[in-house]
């Protein structure tokens, strides 16, 4: 009897051991995967901050951009030729067409998207014609473009890296809408809000 005990005491004593070592495995396991979650986390939340750096600098340096625009607009209205705020659809892409802003190469630190905005807009100025720079936030990114308020066409809105007329419209992909192939751009470009800085 005492030898029975004994083996149903061991048997005991093992299923107690393999339950815990499963229970310690489990337990070692689920440690494993929180600790791969809060990588996959503390990850993420640097590439957000790193894009709200970028975007935080492309934003300042847009609103510096605008604001040497408008001063030249001034400057420009004030003299004897002054610049209309609404010049004919013909006469923007006229302009559009002769003007060399695209042939520029894009350079992610030294000519972005605001540069070309800023070059496109500031040679518009210089032939009588008034444009403005155009925000458009994605849901990690953002892009500027360049508008030309029209006297028959209301606002015209052109990508300046390659003198495309573009549409925009609110939670839709900005390529999609304008682009009629496909091309890798490496961030989801949905976008979320417009902000047009034509100041009227």
């Amino acid at each position: 009897m005492k030898e029975l005990l004994t083996v149903l005491m061991m048997f005991e004593l093992v299923f107690v051991a393999m339950m815990l070592m499963e229970y310690c495995d489990f337990d070692s396991n689920l440690r494993a995967e929180l600790q791969e979650q809060v990588a996959n986390l503390t990850s993420e939340k640097a590439t957000l901050e790193e894009s709200y750096q970028r975007l935080n600098v492309s934003y300042h340096k847009l609103l510096k951009q605008y604001d040497d625009a408008i001063d030249e607009l001034y400057e420009c209205r004030h003299t004897k030729d002054a610049i209309p705020l609404n010049a004919s659809y013909k006469r923007v892409m006229d302009f559009i067409r002769r003007d060399k802003t695209d042939q520029l190469e894009y350079d992610e630190d030294e000519f972005d998207c605001t540069d070309f905005t800023a070059t496109l807009l500031k040679n518009a100025l210089k032939e009588g014609i008034f444009g403005c720079p155009v925000y458009i936030m994605y849901p990690n990114a953002a892009h500027t473009i360049a508008a030309f308020p029209t006297s028959d066409r209301g606002i015209v809105y052109i990508e300046p890296q390659d003198d495309t007329e573009v549409v925009l419209e609110v939670g839709k992909s900005y390529n999609n809408l304008n682009y009629d192939y496909e091309f890798y751009i490496g961030y989801d470009d949905t976008i979320v809000k417009v902000v047009t800085f034509c100041g009227f």
